[in-house]
């Protein structure tokens, strides 16, 4: 029996997925837990419509993830700290939280869990900050540490 599966199912199917099964599996558990219906030609036409607008609808959120990460790559963002009079001691750190205020300022939304910094920046100099977006785009920032 063709089946047109309504979630996924672990090592079995995708959602959208036509696949032939056993009369018995499709009747006593795909049909009865609502994960499948039965592939009729509308329902054919109707899966394959969905996948094609899904297909296009993550093509426009990657373009988008694309064009955000050409932006953000090599952006230099100045942060300012309070030093010492050795200029080896900071009175203070910049963390996730300030470069995504930083970022926030200059037009870019960047969640702070995003931002991937191994401990919070103490020292004067450039720093490269990497920040995941998603489709496995990490573009680079450059945070300016000067004194205060």
């Amino acid at each position: 029996m063709k089946v047109i599966f309504k979630k996924d199912i672990k090592n079995i199917a995708k959602v959208g997925d036509i696949k032939d099964v056993s009369d018995g599996y499709a009747k006593n558990f795909l049909f009865k837990n609502n994960l499948a219906v039965t592939a009729s030609e509308g329902a054919i036409r109707q899966a394959e419509d969905k996948k094609a607008s899904d297909a296009q609808r993550m093509e426009k959120a990657r373009s988008q993830v694309e064009e955000l990460s050409k932006k953000l790559n090599g952006f230099k963002i100045k942060a300012k700290l309070k030093f010492g009079d050795g200029n080896d001691t900071s009175f203070g750190s910049v963390s996730a939280q300030n470069i995504s205020d930083m970022l926030k300022d200059k037009g870019f939304e960047i969640e702070t869990k995003n931002i991937l910094l191994d401990s919070n920046i103490k020292t004067l100099g450039e720093h490269k900050v990497k920040i995941k977006l998603g489709f496995n785009f990490e573009p680079a920032v450059s945070v300016v540490v000067e004194k205060e």
